[in-house]
This record gives C-alpha cells, sequence and structure tokens, in this order.
C-alpha cells in the first residue's frame, strides 16, 4: 500500500515520544524551574528596591521636616536674640535717662543749696553793711529793733529787685 512501513511509523512514533518525554524531564523542567526561579529574584529585586525607594524618600521628608525645624528653631532663636538686645538697649536706654534725671536733681539741689546759702551770707552781709551804715549817717546806736526791722526792709527791697 503506497510503500508504507508502519512498523517504522510506529518506531519513530515511539522515538519520538520518548525524546519529548526526555527532552521534558530533562530540558523544559529545568528551564522552567530556572525562568520561575528568574523571575521570583527579578521580582525580590524589583520589591527590595520599591521598599528601598520608599524607606529613601522616608528619609527624605524627615530629614526635609528635620531641616524645616531647624529653620523654625533658628528663627525662633534669632527673634529671641532680637527681642532680648532690644530689651537690653531699652533697660540701658531707661537706666541712662533714670541716672541723668538722679543727676540734674542733684545738681539742681546743689544749686539751689549754693543760692539759699549764697542769699543766706548776701542777708547777713548786707544787713551788717546796712546797720553799719545806717550807724554813720545817724551817728548814733542802733537798737536791735531797729537793727532787725532795717535788715528786713533791706532785704525786700532787695528781693524785690531779683
Amino acid at each position: 500500500m503506497l510503500g508504507i512501513d508502519w512498523l517504522k511509523i510506529v518506531i519513530h512514533f515511539v522515538v519520538f515520544a520518548v525524546l519529548a518525554v526526555g527532552l521534558y524531564l530533562l530540558l523544559y523542567k529545568p528551564i522552567l524551574k530556572f525562568i520561575r526561579t528568574r523571575q521570583e529574584n527579578i521580582q525580590k529585586g524589583i520589591d527590595d528596591g520599591n521598599a528601598l525607594k520608599e524607606e529613601g524618600q522616608a528619609l527624605k521628608e524627615e530629614y526635609d521636616r528635620k531641616l524645616a525645624d531647624a529653620d523654625a528653631d533658628r528663627e525662633r532663636v534669632i527673634a529671641e536674640a532680637n527681642a532680648q538686645s532690644e530689651q537690653i538697649l531699652a533697660d540701658a536706654r531707661a537706666k541712662a535717662k533714670e541716672e541723668t534725671a538722679a543727676i540734674k536733681q542733684e545738681a539742681k539741689r546743689q544749686a539751689e543749696a549754693e543760692q539759699a546759702a549764697a542769699k543766706a551770707e548776701l542777708k547777713e552781709d548786707a544787713g551788717k553793711v546796712a546797720v553799719d551804715l545806717a550807724a554813720a549817717i545817724l551817728e548814733r546806736e542802733i537798737s536791735p529793733e531797729d537793727n532787725e526791722r532795717l535788715i528786713i526792709e533791706c532785704l525786700d527791697a532787695w528781693s524785690d529787685h531779683d
């Protein structure tokens, strides 16, 4: 029948089946296992990379937050230092004004005391001069009452001229 040897076909088919089973067992399974292992390693690398990326992002956010906190702290410290320096300057100005006022007050008090002492001395000297002058004019002895009256009149007259 057409020159087909069925025995050869069956033998070729058996050989092909044995070869296919052999190749499947010797090559396909190990290659499939290698591919799966490779896929798992790649997926693990991707997962590790994503985890590292997320960790890096978290660290960057923490760094940015700490940097912002440091900037805020720096600004706060600068503001406090400025406020303290202004307070120190204000205190120094107030103290200087107080000291200036005290010095002026003391100078005024001393001037008034010196003026009062000068007036008293002038009154005393003027009184003596007036008594001596009156005694010379009157050539007589003046009583203490007359002396006192003349001094008061003289001082009143001089006070009106000041």
